[in-house]
């Protein structure tokens, strides 16, 4: 009971516990263009995906240097020779992985272009229209941050994933092959993440509004 009366007398209404946090005066560098505030408001998701992919990549790196486990059995044994053998059907099964992690670089790429509409339904993408940034350019800068997240997502995972082969294979060999299995599947995000710009360029009416202070206005050059 002590502790909530001491609480209440530190807490304003309809604030936290915790004051928050005086920023800086000034932006930094980074802030200075599109491309950088557009990577300031994006890197927290693109590294926890990051991190999910790396995670993901070790996973199936584990299992395809155990595909050879499966000939314990005569049954499986018999399988996988009419499969073509161990190689092809850890081939076929890393082919099959890959496609997937495809799928879950374009779901980054779809949601990071989509910041675009986020940022205009919230206001905020006004502050930077008024200035002498032109709408193409800060879309553009946001696509950029989604091609070359899902870039660096595949990369990552074919690097993850060869490093791991390489290692426990003594085989250096496979790791070119799996950075390039994974960068080949590349144009495909690519074709998503285009299709989403369009789509959200061609829903957005002509003539967006931007309201500050409550007073709407028509900015130029949109």
């Amino acid at each position: 009971m002590s502790l909530t009366v001491v609480l209440i007398g530190r807490r304003d209404i309809g604030s936290g516990l915790l004051p928050q946090r005086r920023g800086a005066a000034r932006g930094g560098v980074l802030l200075s263009s599109p491309l950088g505030l557009a990577w300031r408001l994006q890197r927290a998701a693109f590294l926890g995906w990051l991190v999910a992919f790396v995670l993901l990549s070790l996973v199936v790196a584990q299992i395809l240097t155990r595909v050879g486990d499966l000939l314990g059995s005569p049954v499986a044994r018999q399988l996988i020779i009419a499969l073509g053998g161990v190689d092809e059907v850890a081939k076929a099964f890393l082919a099959v992985e890959l496609s997937f992690i495809a799928v879950f670089a374009s779901a980054y790429g779809i949601s990071s272009t989509l910041r675009l509409a986020g940022e205009e339904s919230a206001s905020r993408a006004d502050f930077v229209l008024t200035t002498p940034v032109s709408r193409i350019r800060w879309a553009a800068s946001h696509l950029v941050i989604a091609l070359g997240g899902t870039a660096l997502l595949m990369l990552a995972c074919g690097v993850a994933l060869g490093l791991v082969q390489m290692v426990q294979t003594s085989d250096s060999g496979t790791f070119g092959a799996n950075l390039l299995a994974a960068a080949v599947r590349l144009p495909a995000v690519w074709v998503l993440v285009g299709v989403t710009l369009a789509l959200y360029g061609a829903a957005r009416p002509r003539g967006g509004t931007c309201r500050l202070g409550g007073v709407g206005g028509y900015l130029p050059g949109q």
